[in-house]
């Protein structure tokens, strides 16, 4: 703690149900971050509780499920589920917001909603089959020159995978817009990052980021296949959209200390400001 208020660093704090801000690790850390001074970046959830007894699910908050749960993750391009999400946010700044400087939209959601999306189309359809339809609908009529669907998961289509993607892309952007109302209002000092994607040229709509997003998060990895990879991908990030760039280096993958240096030094030299590491 001493060491991280003593060199100005902002630990990104996973308070997985930020909603119950009276959880003991919420208490004992903010009263620690308080005293010395630390703020911390916000990584909100929807959290999920499953009653042994009731076998029943519901949400941290007690509210009732209405929204798709798949493989113990929230549908996060559902309403009610952002909802949720959007509530949270709310309780843990009206009772802590001096412990935060940003939120932390989401953590490689890039990996995970578009599989969610196709297994709501394809393999959950029965379950959502309203849901299903409208989003197959939307994805071949808006973004796949009404020819191309959402391709289930064994499918390879670029057009179709592109497809999804944009959707995606589009989707998880105007949720950032909303997220970014409900944050200014209570704080405008408070700082939104976008999505922490994971390591590749993987993105889209990168150029629309700037009036929503304050900061880019990414995350860079396998250096060692590609040297000069971390640079690319992170000049790529820097010059289309515009804005200061927070990269992830998995320096735990890196046992080399000649390769390290090179990808720090390559975060560096694309003018990012900040470096993202953690606990190994």
């Amino acid at each position: 703690i001493d060491y991280i208020a003593s060199h100005t660093l902002a630990p990104i704090m996973m308070w997985k149900r930020p909603g119950s801000y009276t959880y003991n690790e919420m208490k004992y850390f903010g009263e620690i971050f308080r005293k010395k001074g630390i703020k911390s970046i916000l990584l909100p959830h929807v959290g999920l509780n499953y009653n042994n007894e009731t076998k029943t699910l519901t949400t941290t908050d007690g509210a009732v499920i209405d929204f798709p749960v798949i493989n113990n993750r929230a549908y996060l391009l559902h309403p009610n589920a952002q909802a949720n999400y959007i509530r949270n946010i709310t309780q843990a700044l009206k009772h802590n917001k001096d412990l935060f400087s940003a939120i932390y939209l989401m953590d490689e959601a890039e990996a995970w909603l578009p599989r969610m999306i196709q297994d709501i189309v394809w393999k959950e359809r029965d379950k959502y089959p309203k849901l299903a339809a409208k989003i197959e609908n939307e994805v071949k009529t808006k973004y796949g020159f009404g020819k191309y669907g959402v391709p289930k998961r064994t499918d390879k289509d670029p057009f179709k995978r592109l497809a999804l993607r944009r959707y995606f892309a589009d989707k998880l952007l105007k949720f950032g817009k909303e997220v970014r109302k409900v944050v200014k209002k209570i704080d405008p000092e408070i700082l939104l990052t976008s999505n922490d994607d994971t390591h590749g040229f993987c993105w889209l709509g990168v150029a629309n980021y700037k009036g929503t997003f304050d900061l880019v998060l990414h995350q860079l990895n396998n250096f060692h296949s590609m040297p000069g990879k971390c640079e690319a991908e992170l000049k790529y990030l820097v010059d289309v959209s515009g804005l200061d760039v927070w990269p992830f280096p998995h320096i735990e993958a890196w046992a080399d200390p000649a390769e390290t240096n090179e990808a720090l030094s390559e975060v560096v030299r694309v003018g990012c400001s900040a470096i993202g590491r953690a606990h190994v």
